[in-house]
C-alpha cells in the first residue's frame, strides 16, 4: 500500500509503516530509532518510507526471515536508515532480471533524493538496505 499520508516526522510514518506490516503480514519488526530529531520535507519523507516498503515487500516474498528490524540514526552527518533481515539472502546475481524492478526502484527513489542506496546480502545470512541521506542537503529539502 504506497497510500500511506503524511505524518508529522519520519519516525511516526515508518511507524504507521509497520504497524500496517506486522498487521499483514504477521510478522514482527524491531524498531531502533535513534537520534533523529531531523525535519525533512514531506517528499523526502515519501520516498524513504517507500523504500523501507519495497524492503519489507521483499522480505515478506523471498526472505522467509525470523526476524526482522528497521534502525534510523544519525551517523557522520548522515541520516541512516537501515532494514536488516535474518532470511534466505541471496546472491545478485542469481537473481533473475524481472525480479530486480524492487532494487531499481529504491535505488532511483535514493537517487531521487541525494542518499546513497546500499543491499548488502549473504546466502542463508540475511540481507540489509541501508539509506544514507546526508543531512547538509536537507536546507535544499
Amino acid at each position: 500500500d504506497l497510500r500511506l499520508s503524511p505524518r508529522p516526522g519520519l519516525t511516526a510514518w515508518l511507524e504507521q509503516l509497520l504497524e500496517d506490516f506486522e498487521a499483514s503480514s504477521g510478522l514482527s519488526v524491531e524498531r531502533v530509532f535513534r537520534d533523529v530529531e531531523q525535519e525533512l520535507s514531506p517528499e523526502v519523507q515519501a520516498q524513504m518510507v517507500r523504500i523501507v516498503q519495497e524492503a519489507l515487500n521483499n522480505i515478506r516474498k523471498h526472505a522467509n526471515a525470523g526476524h526482522i528490524a528497521v534502525h534510523l540514526r544519525q551517523w557522520n552527518g548522515d541520516l541512516v536508515l537501515e532494514v536488516v533481515d535474518d532470511g534466505d539472502g541471496f546472491a545478485l546475481e542469481d537473481i533473475p532480471g524481472g525480479n530486480k524492478y524492487g532494487l531499481r526502484g529504491m535505488q532511483e527513489r535514493a537517487e531521487l533524493i541525494g542518499a546513497d542506496f546500499q543491499v548488502t546480502s549473504k546466502v542463508q545470512q540475511g540481507t540489509t538496505v541501508r539509506l544514507s541521506l546526508p543531512l547538509h542537503s536537507r536546507e535544499t529539502w
